[in-house]
């Protein structure tokens, strides 16, 4: 049992890793000056999960792990969202599936935003929401899992 635990530690550990990164070129801008985007991981319970992560913004693809956070400056954007969708198959083994798809949304100045996926009726959801608002702010139209 305290095998397994450790696992799933070290597998929540390697699917959250990444740092942020600067999605302009230039130097580095005041919070009030930037939109920031965030990565989401959701349990559903047990260990099944969804997870958001961002790997693209304006056709510009992040190298290594994905960002935990993305500073963007104010306008239009094309952000990529990989979608990873997993759960515990049995007790020796997990299941992750993962699907990408791009959202678009206008960015804002000093506002903090988060990407979302989820998987429904066997189709792929992605979305960004403006955490001050709680709305959304972009979606992908569902695509159907493979």
């Amino acid at each position: 049992m305290n095998n397994r635990i450790i696992k799933y530690s070290f597998l929540f550990l390697a699917l959250t890793a990444g740092c942020a990164e600067q999605a302009y070129d230039g130097s580095e801008k005041s919070s009030a000056e930037v939109a920031v985007i965030k990565n989401s991981y959701t349990s559903r319970g047990g260990m099944k999960s969804d997870r958001a992560d961002i790997i693209a913004v304006d056709n510009d693809f992040f190298d290594g792990s994905p960002p935990a956070r993305v500073e963007l400056l104010p306008g239009e954007h094309s952000v990529v969202i990989r979608c990873w969708h997993g759960g515990l198959i049995s007790e020796k083994s997990t299941g992750l599936q993962g699907h990408q798809g791009t959202v678009e949304f206008v960015a804002e100045a000093g506002r903090e935003y988060k990407a979302f996926c989820s998987v429904s009726d066997g189709k792929y959801m992605k979305w960004i929401t403006d955490l001050t608002t709680d709305e959304i702010v972009g979606r992908e139209e569902p695509v159907t899992s493979r």
